[in-house]
């Protein structure tokens, strides 16, 4: 029975020693493992200040802006809406166009599109 403890324990020690535990902060810590470097691109912008990106949806700290999804298609009638892939507009039902074609057949940027938009609707209330 003392030969089984002891031989369990002896298997157990070797193999926590090859599965890479207790890493010494060097690149491939164990036996034939690497690490995967995990870069987060900034996917998300305020329409306002360019140069606020995220990694994640949410609002603009300087103006609370929602922030929006770099690259995205919207609808001409409504900037308001976003999304990541061509589609319709769920209020109009228009083809959603993408960002940047709009801003060139327009000659606004999407900030300025969403402002408009925004105060024309306060203006209806």
């Amino acid at each position: 029975m003392k030969r089984v403890v002891v031989i369990l324990i002896v298997g157990f020690i070797i193999g926590f020693g090859l599965s890479g535990c207790g890493d010494s902060g060097e690149p491939g810590g164990g036996i034939g493992m690497t690490k995967a470097r995990t870069i987060i691109q900034p996917g998300w912008q305020c329409p306002n200040h360019q140069n606020i990106k995220s990694a994640y949806p949410g609002n603009c700290p300087i103006d609370k802006m929602q922030m929006r999804r770099i690259g995205e298609w919207t609808c001409v009638d409504h900037p308001n809406i976003s999304s990541t892939q061509p589609g319709s507009c769920p209020i109009g039902g228009k083809d959603l166009v993408k960002v940047a074609d709009l801003e060139k057949q327009t000659g606004k940027s999407i900030a300025d599109l969403t402002k408009e938009y925004q105060a024309a609707e306060k203006g209806k209330k």
